[in-house]
């Protein structure tokens, strides 16, 4: 079992024993490399994975910020998309950039402000983000 796999089975405990025992909370799945567990975490929590993975991933050294190439989401960005209220403040909280862009120009604001999420949208202008529709 690797890391994914524990984010994927919904396995709190397995994916902190093989963080305690070294794994890389940032290695990219193998198949897309910007795809990062923290990603993962986030979008898994729309199937009613733990919250919980996503603190657990930050704890043991995830970047905040994924590993990503100019114009990949960042993990504040799938948040956002997946209208993950609470992993938006945990991410936010842990010093995600609430202005960073997709390829497209979307940001966490504008994506809230699409969605029509205005709890999302007045916490991200509180931590930063700007309203620049680029």
């Amino acid at each position: 079992m690797d890391i994914f796999d524990a984010i994927e089975d919904h396995h709190l405990q397995a994916l902190e024993k093989l963080l305690a025992e070294g794994a890389n909370p940032n290695t990219p799945q193998r198949d897309s490399p910007t795809w990062v567990p923290l990603k993962s975490a986030i979008e898994e929590l729309v199937d009613d994975g733990p919250l919980e993975a996503v603190a657990l991933l930050l704890r043991f050294g995830a970047d905040v910020e994924g590993v990503r190439e100019p114009g990949d989401a960042t993990p504040l960005l799938v948040a956002v998309l997946n209208s993950q209220f609470e992993a938006s403040l945990i991410l936010l909280a842990a010093g995600a950039n609430p202005n960073a862009r997709d390829n497209e120009g979307a940001t966490p604001l504008t994506l809230s402000i699409s969605n029509n999420d205005k709890r999302l949208e007045k916490a991200l202008r509180l931590c930063g983000a700007t309203a620049s529709f680029r």
